[in-house]
């Protein structure tokens, strides 16, 4: 990504966290918007836990051998 891109990502976040439009992030403005990332990054976490441990389970079912 160039340089001129991320600027603009990082304005897009601001324009977002600046719940009031006041030009300005204040604490509770703050504290909010990394909260809400903090549970995005936790959710697709806790996904990506139970995918692999879902994988697991069918990869440990398919290996069973009846004799």
């Amino acid at each position: 990504m160039e340089i001129a891109s991320h600027l603009f990502a990082i304005a897009g976040a601001f324009v977002l966290a600046d719940v009031d439009g006041n030009g300005t992030i204040d604490y509770i403005e703050f504290i909010t918007a990394t909260m809400h990332r903090h549970k995005l990054e936790t959710e697709e976490h806790l996904v990506q836990a139970i995918k692999h441990t879902i994988y697991k389970i069918e990869v440990q079912a398919a290996a069973v051998t009846i004799e």
